[in-house]
């Protein structure tokens, strides 16, 4: 004689249920996502920044004023560091030139003269060498106006100066 099956029959076991396909497998697919943000964690983990001699109050007066008349952007390296010990990158911007006792403001955020390792000015790039100015775009318009080819077909009605 054959024993007898239990039915199977499934039941909720500590209120676990199952997830649909669609949540099950979703995050299969966000694997070169992670790859990517784990090689640029490590990058910048890696980085080391190397630290500029420090300037004399004169320098960085003289560099900040020359910053001041010509507009230009400048770059400010900061004894601050992180939570690892590493330096932190420098702030740039432009400086306006709100300065007093205590420090300077660059984007709205003031920099004590403590702080300050060194201040150089950014280079500008002049408009006429930056790519897709107007003196290319002349270029490319004559180009194209000596691409161009006219073509009269049946449809084709002169003009009163070609009569």
């Amino acid at each position: 004689m054959k024993p007898k099956k239990s039915p199977k029959i499934f039941s909720c076991y500590n209120d676990y249920q199952e997830r649909p396909f669609g949540l099950k497998w979703g995050t299969a697919y966000a694997m070169d996502e992670l790859v990517k943000g784990i090689k640029s964690n490590q990058a910048e983990a890696l980085f080391q920044r190397i630290e500029m001699t420090g300037q004399m109050s004169e320098e960085i007066d003289a560099c900040l004023l020359q910053a001041f008349r010509t507009g230009c952007e400048v770059s400010v390296q900061l004894y601050r560091r992180d939570a690892w010990g590493r330096l932190k990158a420098p702030c740039c911007g432009v400086f306006l030139g709100q300065a007093d006792q205590e420090g300077f403001f660059l984007n709205n955020e003031k920099i004590f003269w403590e702080e300050v390792c060194q201040v150089t000015l950014q280079p500008q790039e002049k408009w006429f060498l930056v790519e897709g100015c107007i003196k290319d775009f002349n270029v490319s318009k004559q180009v194209a106006a000596d691409t161009i080819v006219y073509e009269r077909d049946e449809f084709y009605q002169p003009f009163y100066e070609e009569e």
